[in-house]
């Protein structure tokens, strides 16, 4: 075992954690996408929609445990979760499904200016969209209701739900 422990994570060519892990270049890459996405997504639909909107990082990128893809035309899955914000007061406010459109068509948008996003996939996910990049990975970017006074959350899916 001991000449084996090299293979793992050690000073060997091919090391099982780089085999398995993306590259510093490719995290940096990723890391940049998903900032900048973020960066656009909550001005952009707070301004449109009048809703305040926040991010959270979520799912493997967050806990550090992102794999590259099994097979080699697989993509790198990393998540924004995206929140719409604002206290249940009783009076009507957006469905699930008017605010997943909302995200769908800003991100269309986002898509002609970023060299790098090759596709929003159409029709979108029942529980998220999904931006795909050159770069082998996507991200996918489920949409939430925040109560902030209750620190509540649902998630928005296309059946309303």
């Amino acid at each position: 075992m001991g000449k084996a422990a090299r293979l793992f994570n050690g000073t060997a060519e091919q090391t099982l954690i780089g085999r398995l892990t993306p590259s510093q270049e490719q995290r940096e890459f990723l890391q940049l996408q998903w900032n900048d996405l973020a960066e656009y997504l909550k001005p952009k639909l707070t301004e449109d929609y009048g809703y305040p909107t926040s991010t959270w990082l979520q799912g493997s990128y967050k806990y550090g445990t992102l794999i590259k893809p099994v097979h080699k035309n697989e993509e790198y899955d990393v998540d924004v979760g995206l929140y719409f914000e604002w206290e249940d007061d009783g009076k009507v406010k957006p469905s699930p499904e008017q605010l997943r459109e909302w995200v769908q068509q800003v991100l269309i948008a986002y898509m002609y200016r970023t060299a790098e996003l090759r596709e929003v996939v159409q029709p979108p996910k029942e529980r998220c969209s999904r931006a795909c990049f050159d770069a082998r990975f996507h991200i996918d970017v489920p949409v939430y209701w925040l109560d902030p006074s209750l620190d509540s959350r649902r998630l928005a899916t296309l059946s309303n739900k």
